[in-house]
């Protein structure tokens, strides 16, 4: 088993969240970072590589709509 934090902003939680729940995957909220980001600790099989590919893609999408403003 293999595990991956990823922080992860208020404004894609949802859809975060819809990835992990659509390919059963185990997620755990630890906290909250100084840039009030959500800290969430992934489980996931190798077989999974390619969503938590996808959550990270999601993840840093969310970054860079945060640089434009």
């Amino acid at each position: 088993m293999r595990t991956k934090e990823l922080l992860v902003s208020d404004d894609t939680i949802v859809e975060f969240s819809e990835l992990l729940e659509e390919n059963n995957l185990k997620g755990t909220i630890l906290g909250v970072s100084e840039d009030s980001e959500i800290k969430v600790h992934v489980t996931y099989e190798r077989e999974n590589r390619d969503v938590i590919l996808d959550l990270m893609e999601l993840v840093d999408g969310s970054e860079d709509d945060d640089d434009e403003d």
